[in-house]
């Protein structure tokens, strides 16, 4: 006689399925925000990493911050490689106080300026990466890579037709104390700064991960448009754009051109940054696949927008945007709105169906968010209490942290919303995120997407649930939303969490606590539909 599988073994399988295809879909978040593969040896009229790491690998020898002898080398290295290449770039030289060696003195400073000629067009393109260091880092990701990719970016350029407007090369001086040198006397005193109809920034806060658009100056929608098609990994979200515009300025070159309005894109990769401004960001600590990202995008820019009008003004509107590999996600911000709106009408449509009583829903929900808030803050403390022990992780060291009190953190806030199972918690998270997705259609639109859309997944899966295969269904739709949705978020504030030790200014462990109450959410959202493929309880 046949044996029917035990409850306990169903069980089991049920679980080991689930948290597979949750693994499936948070590797499938990880792979939106993935560097290319480098290019050792590549054709002229493409950008190599292996080519722009031969620079770095001259530049980065030792620390070369602003009037030293050091840096003198690097420039006149700069300069003899713009020579090889036939350009004659121009020196634009100038003073600043020296806040490294001798407060109060006076240091000479100079931008290297090098502008390729177009075909005509009426504004020039501008790529821009400061070339100094601070004194205590050779500098290798921070920005000898930057420096590299200008410089690879226009051998490619010059293996080729040239693009319609210039194409200005910026190498400031004076970046990396506060506030910057270089780049307000460019913009104040050189006289190509006029014809800069777009700009970009590269700068790196890390050795690793992707070209990401870290800030936009001018009309967005337009500039997020082109850029999507201008390069072929575009890596941009709104939520992290908005961040940063709502902190106004964080220090780089970028800012001097943003308050002069001129239009461009700050584009940078963060991954392990405990290594910013440490000796430890050497030529070894230098990812391929984070050069070969920024130069791909600084080859796609050049080519898209140097053959665009660039004279000519442009409307903005408010959008949300994200990338969700293989495509790039674009819409207005007030259709967070209608998302939102269906979604809600079917959480109350699931809560209506399980009879579930407005108080019975109320304390259900606000259990659920104190609880998401809670552990939260007890995995930040976690964190911050770790940063003290361990300064410097390595990346793969820092995601164990992360994936241990992530644990922790979802463990705590299911365990104190367990008592309302099973009528009450599915709807409560479901709520939760409807509050935030409110708040944030509201008020940071382009943070609403990471919100909205799992509100709608949540009001479908919740009234998917009349039988094991639905159930099945409904999980996977809500862990195919938040996974790949989510990640890139928990990724970015996770890296803003790092400790930074050679930059205390910038180490700012508490704002892990943002991807911890993500991760709380996340976990309340898919025990709400946790896969059971029979009735077990």
């Amino acid at each position: 006689m046949e044996q029917r599988p035990t409850a306990g073994y169903l069980r089991g399988i049920a679980t080991e399925v689930s948290w597979l295809i949750v693994i499936l879909f948070i590797a499938i978040g990880f792979y939106s925000i993935a560097a290319p593969p480098p290019n050792e040896a590549a054709a002229p009229d493409t950008f190599s990493a292996g080519a722009a790491m031969q620079h770095v690998l001259v530049i980065a020898q030792e620390p070369h911050p602003m009037g030293t002898p050091e840096i003198a080398e690097v420039r006149e290295y700069i300069v003899a490689e713009l020579g090889r290449l036939g350009i004659e770039p121009e020196l634009q030289q100038t003073q600043a106080p020296d806040p490294f060696f001798d407060p109060g003195g006076i240091v000479d400073i100079t931008n290297i300026v090098a502008r390729i000629p177009g075909q005509g067009g009426e504004a020039a393109v501008a790529l821009m990466a400061h070339y100094d260091t601070m004194p205590t880092t050779p500098g290798a990701n921070d920005n000898s890579a930057a420096v590299a990719v200008l410089l690879e970016t226009a051998k490619v350029m010059l293996s080729g037709d040239p693009v319609g407007n210039d194409v200005i090369l910026l190498f400031t001086d004076g970046e990396e104390p506060w506030p910057r040198f270089g780049s307000p006397a460019f913009i104040q005193e050189h006289p190509d700064a006029g014809d800069i109809g777009f700009v970009v920034n590269f700068e790196a806060a890390g050795g690793s991960g992707p070209s990401m658009v870290a800030e936009i100056s001018g009309a967005e929608s337009w500039i997020i448009d082109q850029y999507s098609e201008a390069v072929d990994r575009p890596v941009a979200f709104s939520f992290a754009t908005e961040i940063v515009r709502t902190m106004g300025e964080i220090g780089t070159d970028f800012d001097p051109f943003r308050n002069a309005g001129v239009p461009g894109l700050h584009l940078a990769y963060m991954r392990g940054s405990p290594i910013y401004h440490t000796p430890a960001d050497n030529i070894d600590a230098v990812s391929l696949r984070s050069l070969q990202h920024h130069g791909d995008n600084a080859v796609g820019v050049v080519r898209h927008f140097g053959n665009l009008d660039l004279a000519r003004p442009r409307t903005d509107s408010s959008n949300v945007y994200f990338t969700l590999r293989p495509m790039f996600m674009k819409y207005p911000a007030w259709f967070g709105w209608p998302i939102l709106t269906v979604g809600a009408g079917l959480v109350m449509l699931a809560a209506r169906r399980r009879a579930l009583s407005p108080t019975r829903m109320l304390a259900a929900t606000g259990t659920t968010l104190l609880a998401a808030i809670a552990a939260s803050i007890v995995g930040t403390l976690l964190w911050i209490a770790i940063t003290i022990v361990r300064e410097t992780p390595t990346v793969l060291e820092a995601y164990g942290y992360l994936a241990i009190v992530g644990g922790i953190v979802i463990w705590l806030t299911n365990r104190a919303t367990r008592r309302f199972e099973p009528q009450g918690t599915g709807a409560a998270a479901a709520l939760v995120w409807l509050l935030l997705g409110l708040l944030t259609v509201a008020a940071l639109p382009g943070t609403s997407y990471l919100f909205v859309w799992p509100v709608l997944g949540l009001g479908i899966a919740l009234n998917l649930q009349s039988n094991s295969r639905t159930r099945l269904v409904a999980f996977v739709l809500t862990t195919a939303i938040t996974g790949p949705l989510l990640v890139p978020a928990i990724e970015f504030f996770w890296q803003f969490g790092q400790p930074r030790p050679g930059n205390p200014d910038s180490s700012l462990p508490a704002v892990a606590a943002v991807a911890f109450l993500l991760v709380a959410l996340a976990g309340a959202a898919l025990r709400s539909v946790w896969w059971r493929p029979v009735n077990l309880d």
